[in-house]
């Protein structure tokens, strides 16, 4: 047999009707007609079978045996399946079969090593997945190697430039102030372990408390991460449950990391923009004890320099003219200090108004409560199994209170709904958390 391009082999046109079938012998000879006769029959082919394999001739198995059903193993060889030719083509299908899944493995594991990829990680398996889902679209639509490779080109992008969006792996000159206690085994221990990942799940009520300071709270590229889904979305034959799992996780995460973030730095009496709440904010680096105590400290000072300003500096002046004597300076002042007064108390009033006029804001409290309603949608990312019509409706009731998400998220659980609304399972041992909290 020749090889031919794609993996099918293609039959020799000397061999076509080389060997004469050797049922025509056994018939004439009539010793199928009991059954120690057929089984006699049935030695003496084996017997022709060995004889011809062993001199190199081709041999043909009656058609109508081999070809009985497609469950069978098929005995002819090529240029000998008959009027047809059925049976060569279910050899050259399977050959074919094999060619892709050879050129899938070994270009696979290429773009593993030249990318240094632990194909035990959660990235490694991952493009495994990938890939084993790109070889049975191929095979189903009867695709060859050439479209195969390409296709798993476009996969291994999208998951490889997913990962470096969702968990880079940091530089030396990267490394948080959290990341600067750790010894250098551990720095390099947690690098290796980042490298492995493409996403890790937030454990964003300890983000809420301990604020920007840890990799775990640092922002995402929206943007890029959008763009990312995108390409996912234009590629159905990729589909994989964990990337899709691991997209709206990160994009539901982010939503809520970032508004938490914006409440921390609005005014707690007001809900709206401060600024001594958002220097509070800035210099405690989002840590919510540590905003307290700023706030606390400010406030202090604040009322301090006021009260220095308001009240103890005029009243020390208009106490100094009384008992100096000078009677005149004295009144003058203590009327242009009453007229302050009054003014200060105006324009506190008026502003009061000015704040019941406008359009009513959402208190504080408020958005604490859209934030935390927020937070119990990301909660139900958990798995390892997730309800993904109760996840839809979760998302649509928060976005009806204010709550604002990407159009691409909706879009991810439409995708997963349509193919079962009522499971969507993960598995358990591909989802990770992030470890090292107390110095990360």
């Amino acid at each position: 047999m020749s090889g031919a391009p794609g993996g099918e082999d293609k039959p020799r046109g000397g061999d076509r009707g080389s060997c004469t079938p050797f049922n025509e012998r056994t018939r004439s000879s009539g010793s199928g007609s009991h059954p120690r006769a057929r089984g006699t029959a049935s030695g003496a082919r084996g017997a022709i079978v060995a004889s011809a394999a062993a001199a190199g001739t081709p041999v043909t198995v009656p058609r109508e045996r081999a070809t009985a059903s497609r469950d069978r193993v098929n005995l002819q060889l090529p240029g000998q399946g008959g009027a047809d030719g059925r049976a060569f083509r279910d050899s050259a299908g399977m050959t074919a079969n094999d060619d892709l899944a050879a050129a899938r493995r070994d270009w696979i594991e290429r773009r593993l090593n030249s990318e240094h990829i632990d194909p035990h990680g959660q990235l490694g398996r991952v493009i495994d997945q990938v890939a084993d889902r790109v070889l049975a679209h191929c095979r189903s639509v009867g695709e060859d190697r050439d479209a195969l490779i390409t296709k798993l080109f476009y996969a291994l992008n999208v998951v490889t430039t997913a990962k470096w969006v969702l968990t880079p792996v940091p530089d030396e000159n990267e490394r948080t102030a959290g990341e600067r206690k750790l010894s250098d085994e551990m720095w390099e221990a947690k690098r290796k372990w980042l490298a492995r990942l493409i996403w890790s799940r937030r454990d964003l009520d300890q983000l809420f408390r301990r604020g920007t300071v840890s990799r775990e709270a640092k922002p995402i590229d929206k943007r890029s991460l959008v763009s990312i889904v995108a390409k996912y979305l234009e590629r159905p034959w990729m589909e994989n449950g964990f990337l899709e799992w691991a997209f709206v996780d990160a994009l539901v995460s982010e939503e809520t990391r970032a508004f938490g973030e914006h409440i921390k730095g609005l005014d707690p009496k007001t809900g709206g923009f401060s600024f001594a709440a958002t220097m509070a904010y800035m210099q405690a680096e989002g840590d919510i004890q540590k905003i307290y105590w700023r706030r606390l400290r400010n406030s202090l000072v604040s009322t301090a320099v006021k009260l220095a300003f308001a009240v103890v500096l005029p009243v020390a002046a208009l106490w100094w003219e009384w008992t100096r004597g000078d009677q005149q300076w004295a009144a003058w002042g203590t009327i242009g200090y009453a007229a302050l007064v009054v003014l200060s108390i105006a324009r506190a009033l008026g502003r009061r108004v000015i704040r019941l006029l406008r359009p009513a804001k959402p208190s504080y409290t408020e958005l604490l409560e859209l934030y935390a309603e927020m937070a119990r949608v990301y909660r139900q990312l958990e798995g390892p199994v997730i309800n993904p019509s109760m996840l839809r409706d979760a998302l649509h009731k928060s976005q009806e209170k204010g709550a604002v998400w990407d159009v691409s998220v909706f879009s991810l659980i439409d995708r997963i709904v349509a193919r079962d609304p009522s499971v969507w399972t993960i598995s358990e041992d591909l989802v990770q958390y992030w470890p090292l909290r107390q110095s990360s």
